[in-house]
């Protein structure tokens, strides 16, 4: 949910209370994002649409030709957004290490 802060700060604070608590949080909304898509994917594929399961191989081309359009990007896109692009980067690997952190179990 996005709120204009100044917006919500108007609010009495039992209306603010609401508008803060009635959504569930991100983590939530992700989990359930991605279990109904594994659901509608096996209902799908139940009903006889071919679903084709790429390996990480197979994704890896797609993956570098999109990769090679992003400096283009950036550029047109000027402003911040090398800097954003770079803060993306940078989380994307830390989440990475997390994962393979937690799957060394350390």
């Amino acid at each position: 949910m996005l709120a204009n802060a100044d917006w919500l700060d108007s609010l009495a604070p039992e209306d603010q209370r609401i508008m803060r608590n009635s959504f569930p949080d991100q983590q939530f909304v992700r989990k359930d994002t991605r279990d109904s898509l594994v659901l509608e994917l096996a209902a799908v594929e139940n009903e006889g649409v071919n679903v084709h399961r790429l390996s990480l191989a197979d994704v890896a081309p797609w993956a570098e030709l999109a990769r090679a359009t992003h400096a283009d990007l950036i550029t047109k896109l000027g402003g911040e957004a090398q800097r954003i692009y770079d803060l993306v980067q940078e989380g994307k690997d830390a989440f990475v290490a997390r994962q393979e952190s937690l799957a060394g179990g350390g």
